[in-house]
């Protein structure tokens, strides 16, 4: 994969750095696409992170935002494989708030506008 069309009214495209491009669970989006990986791009360009590695504050939000996009879309072992945790860490992070207004970032970057 070379890019990702958002589909917003610009058509604009996240091209994924080599890290962005690894191999993650396969939630299928509608069109055929990689709702996974669709996510965890719009995630990283939203909270203008690198990867979603370690337990800083601005991942530990970033994951959980992404938890709160993937919602039902996945089982939470698909979603623990995602993000790159166990179990038990996705039932920790389901206990946080989610940021609102990362949220609605991640949703602009994937074009659902703030209504998902």
């Amino acid at each position: 994969m070379d890019s990702i069309r958002l589909g917003l009214p610009d058509d604009r495209v996240i091209a994924p750095t080599a890290d962005q491009r690894r191999q993650v669970a396969g939630v299928v989006l509608h069109h055929g696409q990689r709702y996974d990986l669709l996510v965890e791009v719009a995630t990283l360009t939203a909270a203008c992170l690198d990867n979603l590695r370690g337990s800083s504050q601005a991942v530990v939000r970033a994951r959980r935002a992404m938890v709160e996009i993937i919602g039902s879309r996945a089982s939470s072992g698909e979603v623990a494989q995602v993000l790159g945790i166990g179990s038990r860490t996705l039932r920790w992070l389901r206990t946080r708030d989610a940021d609102p207004d990362l949220v609605m970032a991640i949703r602009l970057q994937l074009g659902f506008g703030a209504t998902g």
